[in-house]
């Protein structure tokens, strides 16, 4: 009498997920940006599951690359500023008036990217 044994469902490997962090300070570039960059990588062959996200700010950024272990890259804008925080002027001219202050450049920011994952 011959034993039948079940087959197995064979072993799939998940899909790779690997997502890119853009930063830039533009809210409509920066969404523009994203949205052809994710209609790229739909359209074209994608093996590693490449999708794009954004962000504002580098605080926003900084706490997506602390919260998202998927997060393999990062694209900075080079001109990028968190948001300003304002600041009051002294003087007589420019009392009163507010000017943005910087509060981390983009170089900044992949220093502190950079010594959080190196691996980015």
């Amino acid at each position: 009498m011959r034993r039948h044994t079940p087959r197995r469902a064979p072993l799939v490997a998940p899909h790779p997920v690997s997502r890119i962090l853009v930063i830039n300070d533009e809210p409509l570039v920066l969404r523009e940006i994203v949205k052809g960059l994710n209609a790229a990588a739909r359209s074209l062959d994608n093996p590693n599951g490449i999708g794009f996200a954004g962000v504002t700010t580098a605080k926003d950024a900084l706490a997506a690359i602390e919260s998202d272990g998927d997060i393999q890259c990062v694209l900075v804008d080079d001109k990028l500023y968190s948001l300003p925080a304002r600041s009051r002027r002294n003087g007589a001219h420019g009392e009163g008036r507010r000017s943005p202050r910087l509060q981390m450049s983009a170089l900044e920011l992949v220093q502190r990217i950079t010594r959080f994952r190196p691996e980015l």
